[in-house]
């Protein structure tokens, strides 16, 4: 589902008047990020909504994947040597 980037006037004024005040108080690698809902993230990644899969997911499905391949090789090659 994409996201709305449009913002309303009230997003806009947080923006302009807390993200100064919010930019001083944090270090320069922790980034300030305010969400077209006004909620305001410190340390947030703007690079945020990148699809990646976790470690688990992909071992999971490479566990199922090997699960059916050994239920289906014997009758593969049972039925390759008929």
């Amino acid at each position: 589902m994409k996201r709305s980037t449009h913002t309303t006037p009230e997003v806009n004024e947080v923006k302009t008047a807390l993200l100064p005040s919010l930019a001083r108080l944090c270090r320069a690698n922790n980034p300030v990020n305010v969400s077209a809902r006004g909620k305001i993230e410190v340390g947030a990644n703007p690079v945020r909504g990148k699809a990646a899969f976790t470690l688990a997911e992909v071992l999971i499905t490479l566990a199922i994947i090997g699960v059916v391949a050994a239920l289906t090789l014997p009758t593969l090659i049972a039925k390759v040597n008929e």
